[in-house]
């Protein structure tokens, strides 16, 4: 489709990081960016995300607060929670089923150019990266972020890493 895409924690890794269009996690746990994305746009579609309080915040009516939002989940109860959130679009589907019809129909779609939305969201994931050049100019210790981005930079593809706390 040619839009920003932002990603829950959950969804992390669906996308490489280096997908041009992915602007980052939504968010308390997300990246400035994402959520400068999600609150300042007239159109979200959420797919298979509960969009719970760490991803709305705890004032719901806050949240992607001009969009309208379609939601698609096979859990009737994660659309129709009750806990604030209009969905103005909900849609009960299986993701995979979903997907596959909208394909089927996507050449019919017409979109409006949006080049300058594609922009402004980068700007906003640039502007606002997780790791600030700052954190490694810490001189009582190394920070989480700054840790976790030296790491990745370092992490061949297809290696894995096991985590604990």
């Amino acid at each position: 489709m040619g839009i920003p895409v932002v990603v829950s924690w959950g969804a992390f890794d669906v996308l490489p990081h280096s997908y041009p269009l992915l602007v980052g996690a939504l968010g308390v746990y997300g990246n400035r960016g994402a959520n400068f994305t999600v609150q300042n746009s007239d159109l979200l579609i959420s797919l298979g995300s509960r969009l719970d309080t760490r991803q709305t915040g705890g004032r719901v009516n806050y949240f992607a607060r001009e969009a309208k939002k379609v939601m698609v989940d096979i859990d009737p109860n994660e659309i129709f929670k009750g806990r604030g959130l209009t969905i103005d679009v909900p849609v009960v589907s299986d993701i995979k089923r979903f997907l596959n019809l909208f394909l089927l129909r996507i050449s019919a779609i017409r979109k409006p150019d949006i080049s300058s939305w594609v922009v402004r969201a980068q700007e906003w994931k640039n502007k606002y990266p997780a790791v600030l050049p700052e954190y490694s100019e810490n001189k009582k210790g190394m920070s989480a972020y700054t840790f976790l981005k030296l790491l990745s930079d370092e992490v061949k593809e297809g290696e894995t890493i096991i985590v604990d706390e």
